[in-house]
């Protein structure tokens, strides 16, 4: 099952970004130390899968978080939506999901 996660003001979009890092930075940790497959139902595999589908989505080659992030200043959107910031990370925030 997958879900959006809803990020308000600065505070909440910060957060927001912190916890996609940690998610993929998890993930990319468990992947590392095991041999992944697609027959694979490990805990492990399995754990790896179900984390990354409930919060991104496959988007044009690259993770994109299921967030929608909404503020009232427009400084903080555009950190969030810096493309040398994005390409920094393993996973990005599509535009369509940013309401300024």
């Amino acid at each position: 099952m997958s879900c959006i996660i809803l990020q308000l003001g600065q505070c909440g979009n910060q957060v927001g970004q912190r916890v996609f890092d940690t998610l993929i930075e998890d993930n990319l940790t468990h992947s590392n130390q095991t041999k992944l497959s697609i027959t694979d139902h490990s805990p492990i595999n399995d754990y790896i899968h179900h984390s990354l589908d409930r919060f991104f989505i496959q988007y044009e080659n690259k993770l994109t978080a299921r967030a929608l992030a909404i503020d009232t200043e427009l400084k903080v959107i555009e950190q969030l939506m810096d493309e040398k910031s994005q390409s920094k990370r393993h996973w990005s925030y599509e535009k369509k999901c940013v309401i300024e």
